[in-house]
Protein backbone atom coordinates (compact mmCIF):
# COMPACT_ATOMS: atom_id res chain seq x y z
CA UNK A 1 0.00 0.00 0.00
CA UNK A 2 2.84 2.32 0.88
CA UNK A 3 4.42 1.58 -2.53
CA UNK A 4 1.25 2.56 -4.31
CA UNK A 5 1.06 5.80 -2.38
CA UNK A 6 4.70 6.53 -3.14
CA UNK A 7 4.20 6.06 -6.86
CA UNK A 8 1.16 8.35 -6.81
CA UNK A 9 3.23 11.09 -5.20
CA UNK A 10 5.92 10.76 -7.91
CA UNK A 11 3.31 10.91 -10.69
CA UNK A 12 1.79 14.09 -9.21
CA UNK A 13 5.19 15.74 -9.03
CA UNK A 14 5.93 14.86 -12.62
CA UNK A 15 2.56 16.19 -13.69
CA UNK A 16 2.96 19.48 -11.83
CA UNK A 17 6.47 20.21 -13.29
CA UNK A 18 6.16 19.03 -16.86
CA UNK A 19 2.54 19.59 -17.64
CA UNK A 20 2.45 23.42 -17.28
CA UNK A 21 -0.04 25.25 -19.53
CA UNK A 22 1.59 26.28 -22.87
CA UNK A 23 1.36 30.02 -23.57
CA UNK A 24 -0.30 31.08 -26.78
CA UNK A 25 2.10 32.13 -29.54
CA UNK A 26 2.50 35.89 -30.09
CA UNK A 27 0.15 37.46 -32.58
CA UNK A 28 1.60 37.89 -36.08
CA UNK A 29 0.42 41.07 -37.84
CA UNK A 30 -1.87 40.30 -40.67
CA UNK A 31 -0.11 40.92 -44.00
CA UNK A 32 -2.33 42.49 -46.60
CA UNK A 33 -2.74 40.76 -49.91
CA UNK A 34 -0.31 42.59 -52.25
CA UNK A 35 -0.72 40.32 -55.21
CA UNK A 36 -0.70 42.73 -58.20
CA UNK A 37 -3.73 42.91 -60.38
CA UNK A 38 -3.21 41.46 -63.81
CA UNK A 39 -2.02 43.99 -66.42
CA UNK A 40 -1.99 43.62 -70.13
CA UNK A 41 1.67 44.65 -70.52
CA UNK A 42 3.93 44.40 -67.46
CA UNK A 43 6.33 47.31 -67.11
CA UNK A 44 9.24 45.08 -66.23
CA UNK A 45 8.92 41.61 -67.80
CA UNK A 46 10.10 38.75 -65.53
CA UNK A 47 11.85 37.07 -68.40
CA UNK A 48 13.53 38.55 -71.41
CA UNK A 49 11.49 38.72 -74.54
CA UNK A 50 12.35 39.87 -78.04
CA UNK A 51 12.13 43.65 -78.52
CA UNK A 52 9.16 44.51 -80.70
CA UNK A 53 9.82 46.07 -84.11
CA UNK A 54 8.74 49.71 -84.03
CA UNK A 55 7.96 51.49 -87.28
CA UNK A 56 8.14 55.25 -86.70
CA UNK A 57 5.11 57.23 -87.77
CA UNK A 58 5.93 60.64 -89.28
CA UNK A 59 4.62 63.51 -87.20
CA UNK A 60 1.68 65.17 -88.93
CA UNK A 61 2.38 68.57 -90.48
CA UNK A 62 0.62 71.44 -88.72
CA UNK A 63 -2.61 72.25 -90.44
CA UNK A 64 -2.74 75.59 -92.24
CA UNK A 65 -6.15 77.21 -92.38
CA UNK A 66 -7.39 77.52 -95.94
CA UNK A 67 -9.99 80.27 -95.94
CA UNK A 68 -12.87 80.07 -98.35
CA UNK A 69 -12.43 82.21 -101.44
CA UNK A 70 -15.31 84.24 -102.85
CA UNK A 71 -15.31 85.95 -106.23
CA UNK A 72 -15.28 89.72 -106.20
CA UNK A 73 -18.77 91.15 -105.90
CA UNK A 74 -18.39 94.85 -105.09
CA UNK A 75 -20.95 96.04 -102.55
CA UNK A 76 -23.16 98.97 -103.48
CA UNK A 77 -21.42 102.23 -102.73
CA UNK A 78 -17.96 100.68 -102.37
CA UNK A 79 -15.22 103.26 -102.72
CA UNK A 80 -11.57 103.22 -103.67
CA UNK A 81 -9.42 102.06 -106.55
CA UNK A 82 -6.63 99.51 -106.74
CA UNK A 83 -3.54 100.48 -108.70
CA UNK A 84 -1.60 97.58 -110.28
CA UNK A 85 0.72 96.72 -113.13
CA UNK A 86 -0.21 93.73 -115.27
CA UNK A 87 0.70 91.79 -118.40
CA UNK A 88 -2.89 91.84 -119.71
CA UNK A 89 -1.86 93.17 -123.14
CA UNK A 90 1.39 91.21 -123.49
CA UNK A 91 3.76 93.48 -121.59
CA UNK A 92 3.67 95.28 -118.25
CA UNK A 93 1.26 98.20 -118.24
CA UNK A 94 -0.49 100.11 -115.45
CA UNK A 95 -4.17 99.55 -114.66
CA UNK A 96 -6.79 100.64 -112.13
CA UNK A 97 -9.40 98.29 -110.67
CA UNK A 98 -12.51 100.14 -109.52
CA UNK A 99 -13.66 98.82 -106.13
CA UNK A 100 -17.25 99.88 -106.79
CA UNK A 101 -17.80 98.28 -110.19
CA UNK A 102 -14.94 95.81 -110.62
CA UNK A 103 -14.05 97.54 -113.90
CA UNK A 104 -10.39 97.36 -114.98
CA UNK A 105 -9.09 100.46 -116.78
CA UNK A 106 -5.77 100.59 -118.64
CA UNK A 107 -3.73 103.75 -118.03
CA UNK A 108 -0.55 103.16 -120.07
CA UNK A 109 -0.11 101.54 -123.47
CA UNK A 110 3.33 101.21 -125.06
CA UNK A 111 5.95 98.59 -125.91
CA UNK A 112 8.03 99.27 -122.79
CA UNK A 113 7.61 97.97 -119.25
CA UNK A 114 5.73 100.25 -116.86
CA UNK A 115 6.29 99.11 -113.26
CA UNK A 116 5.84 99.84 -109.54
CA UNK A 117 3.07 102.46 -109.67
CA UNK A 118 2.17 104.43 -106.53
CA UNK A 119 -0.61 106.91 -105.78
CA UNK A 120 -0.15 110.42 -104.51
CA UNK A 121 -1.96 110.69 -101.18
CA UNK A 122 -4.63 112.96 -102.70
CA UNK A 123 -5.12 110.37 -105.52
CA UNK A 124 -4.59 113.03 -108.19
CA UNK A 125 -1.32 111.71 -109.61
CA UNK A 126 0.54 108.42 -110.04
CA UNK A 127 4.31 107.96 -110.01
CA UNK A 128 5.81 104.89 -111.70
CA UNK A 129 8.94 103.40 -113.27
CA UNK A 130 9.34 102.83 -117.01
CA UNK A 131 12.08 101.90 -119.47
CA UNK A 132 10.26 103.53 -122.39
CA UNK A 133 13.30 105.79 -122.98
CA UNK A 134 15.86 103.00 -122.76
CA UNK A 135 16.54 103.04 -119.01
CA UNK A 136 14.43 102.70 -115.86
CA UNK A 137 13.36 106.27 -115.04
CA UNK A 138 10.62 107.90 -112.96
CA UNK A 139 7.44 109.29 -114.51
CA UNK A 140 4.23 110.81 -113.21
CA UNK A 141 0.79 111.01 -114.79
CA UNK A 142 -2.68 112.12 -113.79
CA UNK A 143 -5.00 109.53 -112.24
CA UNK A 144 -6.70 109.07 -115.63
CA UNK A 145 -3.40 108.41 -117.46
CA UNK A 146 -3.04 111.89 -118.97
CA UNK A 147 -0.41 114.61 -118.34
CA UNK A 148 2.61 112.27 -118.54
CA UNK A 149 5.82 113.81 -117.19
CA UNK A 150 9.35 112.40 -116.98
CA UNK A 151 11.07 113.15 -113.67
CA UNK A 152 14.56 111.65 -113.91
CA UNK A 153 17.22 111.24 -116.57
CA UNK A 154 20.02 109.15 -115.11
CA UNK A 155 22.36 106.69 -116.87
CA UNK A 156 21.50 104.04 -114.26
CA UNK A 157 18.10 102.83 -112.97
CA UNK A 158 15.79 104.83 -110.69
CA UNK A 159 13.26 102.64 -108.88
CA UNK A 160 10.51 102.22 -106.22
CA UNK A 161 9.11 105.78 -106.02
CA UNK A 162 6.68 106.86 -103.30
CA UNK A 163 4.86 110.15 -102.69
CA UNK A 164 5.13 111.96 -99.36
CA UNK A 165 1.79 112.53 -97.58
CA UNK A 166 1.83 116.25 -98.47
CA UNK A 167 2.19 115.25 -102.16
CA UNK A 168 5.10 117.68 -102.53
CA UNK A 169 8.00 115.17 -102.63
CA UNK A 170 8.84 111.76 -104.04
CA UNK A 171 11.31 109.38 -102.40
CA UNK A 172 13.07 106.82 -104.60
CA UNK A 173 16.25 104.82 -105.06
CA UNK A 174 18.74 106.10 -107.60
CA UNK A 175 21.67 103.96 -108.67
CA UNK A 176 25.02 105.69 -108.98
CA UNK A 177 28.11 103.68 -109.93
CA UNK A 178 26.31 100.48 -108.99
CA UNK A 179 25.22 101.79 -105.57
CA UNK A 180 21.59 102.56 -104.67
CA UNK A 181 21.07 105.90 -102.89
CA UNK A 182 17.80 106.91 -101.20
CA UNK A 183 16.81 110.33 -102.51
CA UNK A 184 14.01 112.84 -102.01
CA UNK A 185 12.87 114.94 -104.97
CA UNK A 186 10.67 118.03 -104.96
CA UNK A 187 7.74 117.48 -107.32
CA UNK A 188 7.68 121.15 -108.40
CA UNK A 189 11.34 122.18 -108.59
CA UNK A 190 12.83 118.71 -109.24
CA UNK A 191 15.57 119.57 -106.74
CA UNK A 192 16.94 116.57 -104.85
CA UNK A 193 18.72 115.66 -101.66
CA UNK A 194 20.15 112.40 -100.33
CA UNK A 195 18.35 110.76 -97.41
CA UNK A 196 20.50 107.62 -96.99
CA UNK A 197 23.67 106.47 -98.70
CA UNK A 198 24.83 102.98 -97.83
CA UNK A 199 28.26 101.87 -98.96
CA UNK A 200 26.91 98.95 -100.95
CA UNK A 201 23.56 97.33 -101.63
CA UNK A 202 20.30 97.36 -103.57
CA UNK A 203 17.27 99.45 -102.66
CA UNK A 204 13.72 98.15 -102.22
CA UNK A 205 10.21 99.44 -101.71
CA UNK A 206 9.51 102.72 -99.91
CA UNK A 207 6.58 104.18 -97.95
CA UNK A 208 6.05 107.20 -95.68
CA UNK A 209 4.23 107.17 -92.37
CA UNK A 210 0.82 108.86 -92.73
CA UNK A 211 2.03 111.92 -90.79
CA UNK A 212 5.12 112.28 -93.01
CA UNK A 213 7.50 112.20 -90.04
CA UNK A 214 9.06 108.83 -90.91
CA UNK A 215 10.02 106.87 -93.98
CA UNK A 216 10.30 103.09 -94.27
CA UNK A 217 12.35 101.38 -96.96
CA UNK A 218 13.82 98.03 -97.88
CA UNK A 219 17.49 97.52 -98.59
CA UNK A 220 19.60 94.48 -99.45
CA UNK A 221 23.16 94.29 -98.13
CA UNK A 222 25.41 91.22 -98.06
CA UNK A 223 22.56 89.12 -99.50
CA UNK A 224 20.24 90.07 -96.62
CA UNK A 225 17.14 92.15 -97.28
CA UNK A 226 15.84 94.23 -94.37
CA UNK A 227 13.37 97.03 -93.69
CA UNK A 228 14.66 100.25 -92.17
CA UNK A 229 12.97 103.19 -90.46
CA UNK A 230 14.27 106.72 -90.73
CA UNK A 231 12.91 109.79 -88.96
CA UNK A 232 12.67 112.85 -91.18
CA UNK A 233 14.20 115.18 -92.10
CA UNK A 234 17.67 113.98 -91.13
CA UNK A 235 17.45 110.88 -88.94
CA UNK A 236 19.71 107.85 -89.09
CA UNK A 237 18.23 104.68 -90.66
CA UNK A 238 17.72 101.86 -88.18
CA UNK A 239 16.81 98.27 -88.94
CA UNK A 240 13.35 97.16 -87.79
CA UNK A 241 12.71 93.99 -89.83
CA UNK A 242 15.05 91.24 -90.95
CA UNK A 243 12.70 88.77 -92.65
CA UNK A 244 11.03 90.90 -95.31
CA UNK A 245 10.83 89.91 -98.98
CA UNK A 246 12.48 92.00 -101.66
CA UNK A 247 10.36 93.97 -104.15
CA UNK A 248 7.18 93.43 -102.13
CA UNK A 249 5.22 96.60 -101.43
CA UNK A 250 5.04 97.82 -97.84
CA UNK A 251 2.16 99.91 -96.51
CA UNK A 252 1.45 102.00 -93.40
CA UNK A 253 -1.61 102.96 -91.38
CA UNK A 254 -2.41 104.68 -88.09
CA UNK A 255 -5.28 103.03 -86.21
CA UNK A 256 -6.29 102.79 -82.53
CA UNK A 257 -3.45 100.30 -81.96
CA UNK A 258 -0.77 102.66 -83.27
CA UNK A 259 1.39 102.96 -86.38
CA UNK A 260 1.11 99.74 -88.38
CA UNK A 261 3.41 98.49 -91.14
CA UNK A 262 2.29 95.82 -93.61
CA UNK A 263 5.03 93.70 -95.12
CA UNK A 264 5.74 90.19 -96.43
CA UNK A 265 7.96 87.79 -94.52
CA UNK A 266 9.60 84.62 -95.76
CA UNK A 267 9.99 83.34 -92.21
CA UNK A 268 8.79 79.76 -91.92
CA UNK A 269 9.64 79.02 -95.57
CA UNK A 270 6.44 80.54 -96.89
CA UNK A 271 5.70 84.10 -97.99
CA UNK A 272 2.90 85.48 -95.82
CA UNK A 273 1.60 88.97 -95.10
CA UNK A 274 2.28 90.33 -91.61
CA UNK A 275 1.29 93.50 -89.76
CA UNK A 276 3.80 95.01 -87.31
CA UNK A 277 2.89 97.79 -84.88
CA UNK A 278 6.08 99.82 -84.84
CA UNK A 279 5.56 101.48 -81.45
CA UNK A 280 5.46 98.32 -79.33
CA UNK A 281 6.59 95.55 -81.70
CA UNK A 282 3.31 93.60 -81.77
CA UNK A 283 2.77 91.33 -84.79
CA UNK A 284 -0.35 90.01 -86.50
CA UNK A 285 -0.28 87.13 -89.01
CA UNK A 286 -2.51 88.35 -91.85
CA UNK A 287 -2.29 85.51 -94.40
CA UNK A 288 -1.27 81.90 -93.86
CA UNK A 289 -0.93 79.75 -96.95
CA UNK A 290 1.73 77.69 -98.70
CA UNK A 291 1.26 79.84 -101.81
CA UNK A 292 3.25 83.04 -102.18
CA UNK A 293 1.52 86.26 -101.05
CA UNK A 294 3.08 89.59 -102.00
CA UNK A 295 2.74 93.39 -101.96
CA UNK A 296 0.11 94.09 -99.28
CA UNK A 297 -1.73 97.39 -99.11
CA UNK A 298 -4.45 98.65 -96.78
CA UNK A 299 -7.87 99.16 -98.30
CA UNK A 300 -9.13 102.73 -98.57
CA UNK A 301 -11.11 102.38 -95.31
CA UNK A 302 -8.28 100.54 -93.51
CA UNK A 303 -10.47 97.55 -92.70
CA UNK A 304 -8.95 95.07 -95.15
CA UNK A 305 -5.66 94.12 -96.78
CA UNK A 306 -5.28 93.94 -100.56
CA UNK A 307 -2.48 91.71 -101.85
CA UNK A 308 -1.21 89.74 -104.83
CA UNK A 309 -0.98 85.96 -104.55
CA UNK A 310 -0.27 82.79 -106.49
CA UNK A 311 -2.80 80.73 -104.54
CA UNK A 312 -5.11 78.85 -106.84
CA UNK A 313 -2.60 78.63 -109.70
CA UNK A 314 0.63 79.93 -111.19
CA UNK A 315 -0.74 83.36 -112.09
CA UNK A 316 -0.59 86.32 -109.72
CA UNK A 317 -4.10 87.46 -108.82
CA UNK A 318 -5.45 90.14 -106.47
CA UNK A 319 -7.15 89.12 -103.20
CA UNK A 320 -8.60 90.89 -100.19
CA UNK A 321 -8.95 89.77 -96.55
CA UNK A 322 -10.65 91.49 -93.63
CA UNK A 323 -8.58 92.57 -90.62
CA UNK A 324 -11.35 91.65 -88.16
CA UNK A 325 -10.61 88.97 -85.56
CA UNK A 326 -7.87 86.63 -86.75
CA UNK A 327 -7.27 87.70 -90.36
CA UNK A 328 -5.42 84.46 -91.23
CA UNK A 329 -8.68 82.55 -90.59
CA UNK A 330 -10.99 84.94 -92.46
CA UNK A 331 -12.51 84.21 -95.84
CA UNK A 332 -10.79 85.72 -98.85
CA UNK A 333 -12.31 87.76 -101.64
CA UNK A 334 -10.74 87.12 -105.02
CA UNK A 335 -10.78 90.39 -106.95
CA UNK A 336 -9.23 89.25 -110.26
CA UNK A 337 -9.85 85.88 -111.87
CA UNK A 338 -8.30 85.39 -115.29
CA UNK A 339 -5.18 84.07 -117.03
CA UNK A 340 -3.13 87.27 -116.58
CA UNK A 341 -0.84 88.46 -113.79
CA UNK A 342 -1.45 91.42 -111.47
CA UNK A 343 1.38 92.82 -109.40
CA UNK A 344 2.11 95.45 -106.74
CA UNK A 345 -1.44 96.50 -105.79
CA UNK A 346 -2.05 99.74 -103.90
CA UNK A 347 -5.47 100.86 -102.77
CA UNK A 348 -6.55 104.48 -102.23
Amino acid sequence: MKKIYYYLIILCLLWSGGCQSIPEPPLVPEVPDITPSPVSSPIWPTSPSPSPTITPTPAPMPSIPTPNVHLFNPPAGAEGEILVFSDRDGDNEIYIIDCGSGEIRQLTDNDASDLYPSWSWDRERIVFVSDRDGNLELYTMAADGSALERLTDNPEPDTFPAFSPDNESIAYFSRVDGEDILRLMSVDSKSERTLADFEDGIGGTIVFSPDGKMIFFGFERLDKYKIYLMELPDGTPREIMAHAKKESRISTIVDPKGLGLLYVSGKGKQEDVWLNYVDDGRFTHITKNTASDQSPSFSSDGGSVIFSSQRGGDNWQIFSVSLKGKPSENDLIRITDDEFNYYYPECK
